[in-house]
This record gives structure tokens, C-alpha cells and sequence, in this order.
């Protein structure tokens, strides 16, 4: 049985650019296996993260050609406008680009590998997946 996919948060990247582990893993898994995907808003955050080391820049550039990417668009939107609208009424606000990458995760039924399971729990229907589960996990 194939695998679904899964959102690859930006926090991830960022330790599997570094080296550090569970994230290191957890990526060339998920890289592997062909199931790892990032959304618009972790691509933004990456390149405004590396502008001004060249060579972060091209070690996140070339990472990219390696990933499928999802768009905010209007479906995700709307889904990110009601889980702030939730969020707020039960003073839970979390980041407005977490809302944005959910709200992307949502609308595309996918779970999220993050080591900000704090702030993604609070989003009702998301799964949350941490980098050290999964790779512990038999995935890929």
C-alpha cells in the first residue's frame, strides 16, 4: 500500500540544513521515498531565511528542485481564514504562516512533520507528525 504523503514544515528543512537530528533523518526519508511535499509559505520562509548567505541560498535552491510544492491558493485560504477565526475565539493564536501552511495542509488532507507540534496541535482536524516518530518510523 503506497504512502501519503506528507507537509515537510520549515522548521524540518532548517535542521535537516543544519544536520541536526531527528530532522536529518526524518527528511532523506521522506526525501527518499518521494513523499515529502512544502507548501508556498515554507519555500517563502526559506528564501527570506537564506537571502543573505549565498551559500545557504544555494543549498536551499537546489533543495527545491528536489520537492513538489503547494500553493496557497484560494481553497487554502479560506480553510487558514477559519482556523484563525477558531483559534482567536479560544485565544489559541498561533503564527499567521502556520495558519497559512495548516490551512494548505487541510485543504490537501495531509499531515505535517514539524517540530512545532505545540503550535499545530491547536489546529482542529490537522495531523501532527514529529520528526523523531517518523524517523523512527518504517516509512520509505
Amino acid at each position: 500500500m503506497a504512502q501519503v504523503a506528507v507537509v515537510i514544515d520549515t522548521c524540518v528543512v532548517i535542521g535537516f540544513l543544519r544536520g541536526s537530528e531527528p530532522d536529518k533523518t526524518c527528511f532523506v526519508k521522506l526525501l527518499k521515498s518521494s513523499e515529502g511535499l512544502l507548501t508556498a509559505v515554507t519555500v517563502f520562509e526559506l528564501l527570506v531565511g537564506s537571502e543573505r548567505d549565498s551559500k545557504k541560498q544555494k543549498a536551499v535552491t537546489q533543495l527545491l528542485g528536489f520537492l513538489g510544492v503547494l500553493p496557497f491558493d484560494k481553497e487554502a485560504a479560506g480553510i487558514a481564514a477559519v482556523i484563525g477565526k477558531k483559534l482567536r475565539e479560544q485565544g489559541s493564536v498561533i503564527g499567521t504562516r502556520d495558519i497559512f501552511i495548516a490551512g494548505i495542509c487541510l485543504a490537501h488532507k495531509l499531515p505535517i512533520v514539524t517540530g512545532n507540534r505545540e503550535h499545530f496541535a491547536r489546529v482542529p482536524g490537522l495531523k501532527v507528525l514529529s520528526p523523531a516518530a517518523l524517523a523512527s518510523s518504517q516509512r520509505g
